[in-house]
């Protein structure tokens, strides 16, 4: 090939390459921009969602609304219950199975005072948090661990009478 043929061959490469730039649409880009869409003054998906309806969503969504139910009464439990009985009684468990709510009271006088109550205990419980999910109560007095044992002991009050 010659000098000559090697110049003619790259202009008809260059015109054809102007040709089809001319071809395509302005800004150069092959690919078609779509026209970009802007929220409007009404609500809709593509509004940005408050990080409160995302939560409530993913709760919904997953099927996790008893176990936040639960959640509640330990979280919030001397809002349900109110703070002189908050102070004194404590939830220590829950059966989901059965609605079993377990209670753990700081003297056996308190355990006897909420056992007395709990049908409205029970009742308050199942008004405040949605789907009846609180069947039944149980009431437990303080844990003071083992009862010493054996001959060497101190006669008396114990432990476990926490009456007073």
């Amino acid at each position: 090939m010659t000098e000559e043929s090697i110049s003619d061959l790259a202009n008809r490469v260059l015109a054809r390459a102007r040709q089809a730039a001319r071809a395509l649409p302005t800004g150069g880009s092959s690919t078609v921009r779509k026209e970009p869409t802007y929220s409007s003054a009404r609500t809709d998906d593509r509004d940005p969602a408050t990080v409160a309806d995302a939560i409530v969503s993913l709760v919904t969504d997953r099927g996790w609304q008893a176990a936040t139910s639960i959640g509640k009464i330990w979280g919030e439990w001397a809002s349900l219950v109110g703070p002189t009985l908050a102070e004194h009684v404590k939830p220590e468990a829950f059966d989901r199975n059965t609605g079993l709510l377990t209670l753990r009271a700081d003297s056996t006088a308190w355990a006897t005072q909420v056992r007395m109550l709990s049908s409205q205990l029970r009742k308050r419980l199942q008004g405040e948090i949605p789907g009846g999910i609180v069947t039944d109560i149980a009431v437990l007095g303080p844990d003071v661990g083992p009862r010493p044992r054996g001959r060497l002991r101190v006669k008396g009050r114990g432990p476990r009478d926490t009456y007073g």
